[in-house]
């Protein structure tokens, strides 16, 4: 699977609407009908992932600490997941962006959280679970590309 680099438009309930960039992810194409984001990775790059349907104190959201913005999260089946859009060219030069993840490239194996942190996190913020969706009202979300470093190599999962 190729990695990429790309940027997603989301408006929230109250009107505010962001692009959202994603940095060394796993680009489908058109093989899926959704974008797929790691939880883990968001974190690692600062951003708060709470999506533990079960978690009595936090709603299902990702959160971005710096520009204090929640984005709502849905339950579809076992996945979060969020409805998002391609951007236009003048959404992408006027509208604030949130770095969902790092542009260094990303490897899982260089992460670690250590149980301190994780139980920390745990009691303050949420719990992490597996994958985040990303779907458009049924069809297949592309990725704008954006300037920023994309290192092309191949992932296994």
């Amino acid at each position: 699977v190729p990695i990429a680099g790309g940027a997603i438009h989301v408006q929230l309930s109250d009107g505010l609407e962001y692009i959202l960039e994603i940095h060394q992810g796993l680009w489908f194409g058109d093989q899926l009908e959704l974008s797929l984001l790691n939880p883990y990775q968001l974190q690692a790059n600062g951003i708060h992932v709470w999506d533990n349907p079960c978690d009595p104190k936090h709603g299902l959201s990702i959160h971005d600490p710096a520009l204090s913005v929640h984005i709502p999260l849905e339950m579809i089946v076992t996945f979060c997941s969020f409805a998002s859009r391609v951007p236009t060219q003048e959404e992408l030069d006027s509208l604030p962006h949130i770095i969902l993840t790092d542009t260094s490239p990303w490897d899982p194996s260089w992460v670690s959280f250590s149980p301190h942190e994780m139980e920390e996190e745990d009691d303050e913020e949420g719990q992490i679970a597996s994958v985040l969706s990303v779907y458009n009202n049924g069809y297949v979300i592309q990725f704008t590309p954006i300037p920023a470093p994309t290192i092309k190599s191949k992932v296994q999962i």
